[in-house]
């Protein structure tokens, strides 16, 4: 999967990507997949890489999401010249899709340390 979100990013990007630029767009999949898979909090038994291909679009935005945030990391606006640039959240790219994560429950004897 993340040889095809690298290289539909590639794609997308178009002529603004050049090959300078491949590590930073692998790091950008590499935390898209990692942030999907923590995000979904599957259970042990299910079938992890399946519901990741059905969900292939929204883990692309996410992909998307943090490469236009290069730079500007943790900024949920940025005014510069008379723009104003507005940033949606990972929650909102989940929500867009339809994505929920999977619950869990803690029980008595669990311990939080």
């Amino acid at each position: 999967m993340n040889e095809a979100l690298l290289a539909e990013l590639i794609t997308y990007l178009g002529d603004d990507f050049n090959e300078s630029m491949t590590p930073q767009a692998q790091l950008c999949v590499n935390r898209a997949v990692t942030s999907f898979r923590t995000y979904m909090n599957y259970p042990a038994e299910y079938a992890v890489e399946e519901d990741m291909q059905k969900n292939y679009y929204c883990i692309f935005d996410l992909v998307l999401y943090f490469w236009n945030l290069i730079g500007m990391e943790y900024q949920t606006e940025h005014r510069e010249s008379g723009s104003t640039l507005v940033f949606n959240t990972e929650a909102t790219i989940y929500a867009t899709h339809g994505v929920v994560p999977f619950a869990t429950f803690i029980t008595k004897d669990t311990r939080i340390i």
